[in-house]
Formats: C-alpha cells, structure tokens, sequence
C-alpha cells in the first residue's frame, strides 16, 4: 500500500492549505505555517492558502493565491479543483478524503485522537511537537513519501 500511495504523490501540482480550525489549539501555527510554505515553495507546485479567519495574511506574497473570506461551497471546489490538501484535523480534511484527493494532515499535541483512513499506510502526517523540529521532519516525511523527492 505504501508503494501506491507515493505514486500517488507524483502527479500532485496544486496544493491547497487550510491552517485554521473551529478550535483554535488544533490551528497550524504561524512559525508551522511558514516552514511549511518555504518547504513547498521550493518545489514546482501551485500553492493555494485558504484563511478563514484572516490571520495567515502575512503569508499573501509567499503563496500563489491567498483566499478569505469565502464559502464553504467555494472551497469544497477549490478542494475539487486541487491535487493534495494540507490542514490540521479538520472537516476540510475529511472532505478533501472524501472528493479522493491526497490529504497530508498536521496535528498538534493537543489532537491526536484520529487518523484517516490511509494514514498509518501513506504516513502522511506529522504530530508537531516540542521534540522535534518541524520543518527538519516535515522535509524528511515528504522526502519519504515522495511528495518532494524529484520535483525541483
């Protein structure tokens, strides 16, 4: 099954990110945020930042779309439009599961209670906490499951 899901990582070009929750503790921090960001930056994908709350703003120039303000219909498209989403445990990664897109899922110490279906499999998540450095280990995970590994 692992094998499945990096082949699955291959053809992945559109990226969107949702970093916020109805519950604050689960959101992806800011500091998270901006790893995430340049980690991917460096690679040829077209990255869309979903906010919510307008609180991610000072990540506007750093991404290819930054969106606010909107529905939840116009982002159950944009997760149709797109190949792979990026949020910490939210209905918008169930969603995303659900329209069969890759979900790669950040929980922080505060929620990990429950892992989608495939996820133990696909190893994709991370469980961010004081032990480790976020974006060494964010960089090693999408190395090995081939989500960066040949797309620069």
């Amino acid at each position: 099954k692992v094998k499945n899901c990096i082949e699955q990582h291959k053809n992945i070009r559109k990226i969107l990110i949702s970093p916020v929750t109805r519950i604050l503790e689960k959101n992806i921090t800011h500091e998270d945020m901006g790893d995430l960001i340049n980690i991917l930056s460096h690679y040829d994908f077209t990255i869309v930042l979903v906010d919510y709350s307008n609180s991610y703003s000072v990540f506007r120039d750093q991404v290819d779309s930054y969106i606010t303000g909107t529905s939840l219909i116009d982002v159950k498209k944009l997760i149709i439009d797109c190949d792979a989403f990026i949020g910490p445990d939210s209905f918008l990664i169930h969603l995303a599961y659900f329209y069969g897109k890759f979900v790669y899922v950040i929980f922080n110490k505060y929620s990990v209670y429950f892992l989608p279906p495939g996820c133990e499999e696909c190893k994709n998540f991370i469980i961010v906490s004081a032990n480790i450095s976020f974006k060494k280990y964010l960089i090693s995970s999408f190395k090995d499951i081939g989500l960066i590994e040949g797309k620069r």
